[in-house]
């Protein structure tokens, strides 16, 4: 039997807020809530929820307007720069535990939730935020994928670097400065040859997710990987820029990426 989720993720920049925190300027959260809304992902993982001590009633607000069940949050080791997973629980589709690392040993966290599957027992939702700057701290992060290298996984997130495959960003006019570390693909390839499979290959789709100006390296940042799911293959795969319905600005500094995911089940 064949099984099939929809898949997102977004880096909605500093919790789709402007202004700070005490701003109430929620509009561009509001315009990314509803464009989640419109894709109906059964799996969402959110970076950058910077919330504040409204974190736990703004993450329930967001699973209400989205129809999650499933909702939680790992919280970042800095800046406040919490991950958040959502699931669209139905029948033979359930989170069991929350299995986050929270401990230090990321920059920001991992956010982990392990699901119940009907016919595939158990697999964990991975969502990444790697470190930003620190090339070696980020290859640190990528090599803990080889924890699921015999577990069934779906990883998503933002990488902060470069993919290592399908990728071939156009460097020219930026000082070396400013784009070594996002050029090192050495943190994409660990996963690779851990197992995980980058849902952009498949459809031999290399659309940038951030650098939409000329000040910046235009780059795949953001994707969603999967690991150990029987017969899997990529569907539906598309970067969406995410953009406010009247004025047409960006809602975040990165685009939203979505994939329809299907593997084999057996037949409980």
């Amino acid at each position: 039997m064949q099984l099939r989720f929809r898949i997102a993720t977004w880096n909605i920049k500093a919790g789709g807020l402007d202004g700070g925190l005490d701003s109430g300027n929620d509009a561009r959260l509001k315009a990314q809530i509803a464009i989640l809304a419109d894709l109906g992902a059964d799996l969402v993982g959110l970076q950058e929820a910077k919330w504040g001590a409204r974190s736990n009633r703004t993450l329930n607000q967001i699973a209400h307007a989205l129809g999650m069940t499933g909702r939680t949050m790992a919280l970042s080791n800095h800046h406040g720069c919490h991950l958040v997973q959502l699931v669209r629980e139905r029948p033979g589709l359930r989170v069991l535990e929350e299995r986050h690392d929270e401990s230090g040993s990321y920059w920001h966290a991992l956010g982990v939730l392990r699901l119940g599957i009907d016919g595939l027992s158990e697999v964990d939702l991975l969502n990444a935020h790697l470190a930003p700057s620190s090339r070696s701290r980020r290859l640190q992060e990528a090599e803990s994928f080889a924890l699921w290298k015999s577990t069934p996984a779906i990883a998503c997130g933002d990488f902060n670097a470069v993919a290592a495959a399908c990728d071939d960003p156009d460097t020219d006019g930026l000082a070396a400065i400013h784009i070594e570390s996002k050029l090192d693909e050495r943190p994409a390839v660990v996963m690779e040859r851990t197992g995980f499979k980058d849902a952009a290959v498949p459809v031999d789709d290399p659309t940038p997710t951030v650098g939409h100006d000329k000040d910046h390296l235009a780059y795949r940042c953001d994707r969603i990987l999967w690991a150990n799911l029987p017969g899997a293959k990529i569907i539906n795969y598309q970067v969406i820029p995410g953009v406010h319905p009247t004025s047409g600005d960006r809602l975040s500094d990165h685009d939203l990426v979505a994939a329809d995911l299907e593997f084999e089940v057996g037949d409980d």
